[in-house]
């Protein structure tokens, strides 16, 4: 997971417009023509990167509203068709059997109408974030780790096990344009390359990367 900043001031006038008519709701009018303009930004804003897993949402997304539809404390009409409730993520489903069809539930799938504490759009929330050595995403902080493990369900073998898979394979594809001599400039360069054009799972590739520049400092000084 890492920072989503989407720039609000691009919200699509069609939806301006259904957020405007107070008989409108997200379930019966955001469609066609509209819902795809939104679909779209979504992805262009995130990279064509899930909210929450990371996971490549450029064929396929799900618009999400981080606070559920059927949260009738905090949420009303407003809240349905706001475009700042709203993210691009995966179907969260990472299937076991696709023939069958069997499957474990992740990201907003298993997260359901569960208030998230956990927010990828606040920069001091991604800041508590890190990785474990078998893979696994944690905070810092109790509730939002909870967030992580429990609500979107981030830890499931599948997902742990893409996220070092996809590392391998982004390592060695860059690996194979390196002409240079120091090993701490490779790091630092796909840090820099990979800013602008985010692979599948980036927090976890930059957190490996620059876990990687650290070790190589403190060798360099031992």
């Amino acid at each position: 997971m890492t920072l989503i900043e989407i720039d609000l001031s691009k919200e699509p006038v069609c939806l301006q417009e259904l957020w405007a008519n107070t008989v409108m709701t997200y379930e019966n009018d955001l469609k066609d023509e509209c819902r795809a303009e939104v679909v779209e930004l979504l992805k262009n804003e995130q990279k064509n990167l899930c909210a929450y897993c990371q996971k490549n949402i450029e064929n396929v997304m799900n618009i999400e509203h981080y606070i559920a539809q059927s949260d009738i404390l905090n949420n009303d009409h407003n809240l349905q068709l706001s475009f700042s409730n709203f993210l691009g993520v995966c179907t969260g489903k990472l299937y076991l059997n696709r023939e069958a069809g069997t499957h474990e539930r992740h990201c907003d799938t298993n997260k359901g109408n569960i208030p998230l504490r956990i927010d990828p759009r606040i920069h001091a929330h991604v800041f508590t974030i890190s990785y474990t050595d078998d893979f696994r995403i944690i905070s810092s902080n109790q509730e939002m780790n909870s967030d992580l493990n429990n609500v979107l369900n981030l830890n499931i073998d599948g997902i742990c096990a893409l996220r070092q898979k996809t590392f391998n394979e982004y390592f060695v594809r860059i690996s194979e344009y390196w002409s240079g001599n120091l090993v701490i400039e490779f790091y630092r360069k796909a840090l820099r390359d990979m800013k602008n054009n985010p692979p599948e799972y980036y927090g976890y590739i930059k957190y490996r990367f620059t876990q990687l520049i650290e070790n190589e400092i403190n060798r360099i000084e031992q």
